[in-house]
């Protein structure tokens, strides 16, 4: 498949073609393309010239993700023009009558005694319209914390033919946080001895965050659009709702596979490895998944993280566009120091010595 007329700059470097190349021969092979291209060479060129081409000669629609927003932004500063769209969070659109449309969108007590959305609206700064503009576009983008949990909870979610994602030597964290969550001590009567974090989970959380959850929607149903406490109460209870859902995860599998982490303030759960996580959730992004990275940390341990068959998948390394004495690692050792001294010299002339002292009395 040709992908030169759908590359998105006049020229192309060697390297980008030889990526290029190796991607579109090997996607009727494989599910899973993994794709080493270090800092120079121009990954985002390369995934843009990809959507373009199986947009126009496969018919096929793709998402991109990235690990940042402003990385998204810097997509979109370069590449918009040619059909690229973004898609953010709720949080992040105006709502002319409830302030922002996570606010809006959410249920509550109409007064006609139903249960509905406190706005309909179509404004075209708002949400809907960015995500109907979104689901059109041939290719797409969107950070991969967020593209995760739209393929998790958003029950109109629909995989496309193609996912590349950018930055993925950091896919598997992204994962792994969206399953992760801290119970903090304010919130609970008590924590349990340490070894005893499951049955505590199932015996005692459950109720008590099962509590919040009402608590926090009958609150959220007597505040007025307008109060400016209002998007605290959608945000604490969307996080509320979300640690429901990984709280049930937990409860239906092998604590084995978990670390409780007890700390002064908080107990911090998260899953050991997002592996198990990865491989289903992968493929309700995309039926062919591209990775792209300047550093993946070995195929076969980044394969591993994202339950891949590495038998399965293709793997290609670029070498770096810069030769080896403009990209040196400097070496510098860094030490610690917990003491601050000055010189005093001695009262018989002799050379100066150093004399340390403690900083803040510790």
């Amino acid at each position: 498949m040709s992908w030169q007329g759908f590359f998105p700059f006049p020229g192309w470097r060697p390297a980008q073609a030889q990526g290029l190349d190796f991607i579109c021969r090997e996607l009727g092979q494989a599910n899973d393309i993994m794709l080493e291209a270090p800092t120079g060479i121009g990954k985002s060129a390369i995934a843009i010239a990809l959507a373009r081409c199986r947009a126009k000669l496969a018919s096929s629609t793709t998402y991109i993700s990235t690990t940042t927003i402003q990385l998204e932004d810097q997509y979109m500063r370069d590449f918009a023009k040619l059909g690229l769209r973004q898609l953010h969070a709720k949080s992040h659109y105006d709502c002319p009558t409830c302030q922002k449309c996570d606010v809006g969108s959410r249920e509550i007590n109409l007064p006609n005694g139903s249960r509905g959305c406190r706005c309909q609206c179509d404004s075209p700064d708002g949400y809907k319209q960015a995500k109907v503009m979104f689901r059109m576009a041939d290719f797409s983008i969107a950070n991969s914390a967020y593209i995760c949990t739209c393929a998790r909870f958003a029950m109109d979610w629909a995989p496309r033919h193609i996912a590349i994602f950018d930055e993925a030597h950091l896919l598997h964290d992204a994962i792994a946080s969206g399953y992760s969550f801290d119970i903090h001590r304010s919130e609970v009567e008590f924590f349990p001895p340490e070894g005893d974090e499951p049955a505590w989970l199932e015996q005692h959380y459950s109720f008590w965050l099962n509590t919040q959850i009402r608590e926090l929607q009958e609150q959220l149903d007597r505040t007025g659009a307008k109060d400016p406490e209002i998007r605290t109460i959608c945000r604490k209870l969307e996080r509320a709702e979300q640690k429901s859902e990984n709280l049930q995860k937990i409860l239906d599998d092998d604590p084995q596979h978990w670390i409780f982490d007890q700390q002064e303030d908080r107990l911090a759960i998260s899953p050991l490895w997002a592996t198990r996580f990865a491989a289903a959730l992968l493929p309700r992004i995309g039926a062919k998944r591209i990775y792209l990275s300047a550093t993946l940390p070995g195929f076969l341990h980044q394969a591993r993280y994202l339950g891949i068959n590495p038998n399965k998948a293709k793997f290609l390394a670029l070498p770096s566009p810069f030769p080896v004495e403009h990209r040196l690692i400097h070496v510098c050792p860094v030490v610690k120091w917990d003491y601050l001294g000055h010189f005093r010299r001695s009262e018989s002339g002799q050379p100066a010595v150093f004399r340390p002292f403690r900083l803040f009395g510790s």
